[in-house]
């Protein structure tokens, strides 16, 4: 008899938060043994009735705390979609497990995105986006236009009020897109699909496709670290 784990994730306004690596789930009911996973769902089921009649079955992989086969990208916002997943209790990782293969999937990733040549300057871009774009003397072109609500205000159904995230944003053709996301693809390429964008200055609202790599965020994470802006590290410094 094999004990199996299970994980629910619960989704309100139709996507989750931040990037595939940090999926907002919860773990429960441990304890249930079976020969095969035809079985534990079963069980699951019968012990479970009334959370279950609303849950979808997935899967997850416990190395990367992640549900592969769910593609965010085609929920609907606004509406709350709720998914379980089993696996074997010795399957289970630990954090630093987890970390560490987050971190080299990232690493091998990264190699394989070579940043094009930069063959298009700043004239180049549609006369709305220029105008919102406001270059300083120190490097940065910062987003003087509409920014983004941040996450809390977008996804949790808990929070009603809440800073700007203060990236920029903006409507092209019909499509919103983050304002550094724009200017970078149109002015480099094409952002990967695993990738988001890391900012050298520390400026959300900078749009500079100079100050912009892509990376992951793990990646994201260590700058924050090294540069002591993580409240969770003894290297932190508090802004005063």
């Amino acid at each position: 008899m094999i004990t199996w784990k299970i994980v629910v994730l619960e989704i309100v306004g139709g996507k989750t938060p931040g990037t595939i690596e940090c999926p907002h789930y919860h773990e429960c009911f441990r304890a249930i043994q079976a020969h095969n996973i035809k079985e534990a769902v079963s069980s699951f089921h019968e012990r479970f009735k009334t959370l279950f009649p609303r849950c979808k079955q997935t899967s997850f992989d416990p190395l990367f705390r992640e549900f592969p086969d769910i593609d965010f990208s085609s929920l609907i916002k606004g509406k709350e979609y709720c998914f379980f997943a089993l696996y074997p209790d010795n399957e289970w990782r630990t954090r630093a497990e987890v970390r560490v293969a987050r971190r080299k999937r990232a690493d091998e990733l990264n190699k394989t995105y070579k940043r094009p040549e930069e063959t298009k300057g700043f004239e180049t871009l549609p006369e709305k986006v220029k105008n919102k774009i406001f270059i300083h003397k120190e490097g940065c072109w910062l987003w003087v236009g509409k920014v983004h609500k941040s996450l809390k205000e977008l996804y949790a159904r808990s929070y009603s009020k809440g800073k700007h995230s203060q990236y920029g944003s903006i409507s092209i053709d019909g499509k919103s897109w983050s304002a550094h996301r724009y200017v970078y693809t149109v002015l480099v390429g094409e952002i990967p699909e695993w990738g988001i964008l890391l900012h050298s200055c520390d400026n959300r609202k900078c749009v500079s496709p100079h100050h912009l790599t892509v990376g992951l965020q793990v990646h994201n994470v260590d700058d924050m670290v090294a540069k002591g802006r993580a409240r969770f590290h003894k290297k932190y410094k508090p802004k005063r």
